[in-house]
């Protein structure tokens, strides 16, 4: 199904529900390039509104609606953001209302608002010829692996399928079929004539990732919690070797934006007692099933720029790092991140 398609079915099924005419405009290019699915309008008594549309088959979860709005934020324009889906179930609906995201769906659920004017229609499910197949490629447990790998480190993109599995921790087997499943999206390019590929749609490869990290990826890693006597252990914390800061402290090292409530710790060795028995006995550190502190297993096999100079994963992480902590000083600090990191 086409964006304009998904645009119009949601269009129809929000103008049943409401009885408020909708109409659909191209929109055109924004400033930095970003252009959005649509530009909507939607007439009330008292005046149209007018919205700038992206287009999503379906959500996954509460860090895409984040992202979406963020990307739309982006649009030189004054029409308010609005999300356009197949269905969004409850708890997303609540946290569009949270984060002042408007929405529509085809099943005719919405949230459409300006100062007073208010519209919100919820309890719609989607119907068999409405919802959308279930999606498999691309968010596999070894996919977003490989993806991080060729994200952070980009010329892997172009190495041996060898090089590129020892980097992602896969099997050489997985790559084969990762890239297929790339290409066929358009994400990616086939080699060409000097046997090299390219990103054809970076931005969405990246959105794509930090969607399914917290979902596919990240409960699969090894993960163990800790407090501390001293909350600000950190600021003076050195780690050694193989173990890297995510999250709040990786984002305080990058901008400074960001005083650091959490800290996480990727670790190349795991979180086995061995590991990381030696920092806790210097920082004395205790378990903790709520504490702040979280060793995370460390998930590539390779060291960019910002290990080598900071001892930070890359922003792409911390920018998903800090969307999963679904708290707003965390998503303001990831909105500056992408801005100045990721999709810059």
């Amino acid at each position: 199904m086409s964006d304009l398609t998904l645009i119009r079915d949601a269009a129809q099924a929000v103008e049943a529900t409401t009885g408020l005419p909708i109409h659909i405009l191209p929109a055109p290019d924004g400033s930095g390039g970003y252009r959005p699915d649509g530009i909507v309008t939607v007439g009330f008594p008292d005046g149209i509104l007018s919205f700038v549309a992206e287009c999503k088959a379906r959500i996954i979860g509460n860090a895409q609606l984040v992202l979406i709005k963020q990307h739309l934020a982006t649009y030189d324009d004054r029409s308010r953001p609005l999300l356009v889906t197949h269905h969004l179930t409850s708890g997303q609906i609540d946290h569009c209302r949270e984060i002042d995201l408007d929405f529509m769906d085809t099943a005719g659920n919405c949230l459409l608002r300006e100062g007073p004017r208010w519209v919100l229609v919820r309890g719609n499910r989607p119907t068999r010829t409405n919802a959308p197949s279930p999606y498999r490629g691309g968010t596999s447990y070894a996919s977003l692996r490989v993806v991080y790998a060729l994200l952070c480190h980009r010329p892997l993109l172009s190495a041996p399928y060898r090089e590129l599995a020892m980097a992602a921790g896969v099997s050489l087997g997985a790559i084969p079929p990762i890239f297929a499943d790339l290409e066929q999206r358009g994400l990616v390019s086939a080699r060409d004539g000097d046997k090299r590929r390219h990103f054809l749609a970076l931005d969405r490869l990246q959105s794509e990732w930090v969607t399914n990290f917290p979902h596919k990826l990240r409960p699969r890693l090894g993960q163990r919690r800790f407090s501390a006597l001293a909350p600000d252990w950190w600021k003076d914390a050195d780690l050694g070797s193989g173990a890297l800061w995510g999250g709040e402290v990786a984002a305080h090292r990058l901008n400074g934006f960001l005083r650091p409530i959490t800290q996480t710790i990727y670790l190349s060795e795991g979180v086995a007692g061995d590991a990381i028995n030696p920092l806790l006995r210097k920082y004395r550190l205790r378990a903790d099933p709520t504490g702040a502190i979280e060793f995370v297993e460390r998930f590539w096999h390779f060291d960019d720029t910002y290990a080598h100079t900071q001892g930070i994963v890359n922003p792409l992480l911390i920018y998903a790092d800090l969307l999963t902590m679904k708290d707003s000083r965390a998503a303001e600090a990831a909105s500056l991140i992408w801005k100045d990191y990721v999709g810059a």
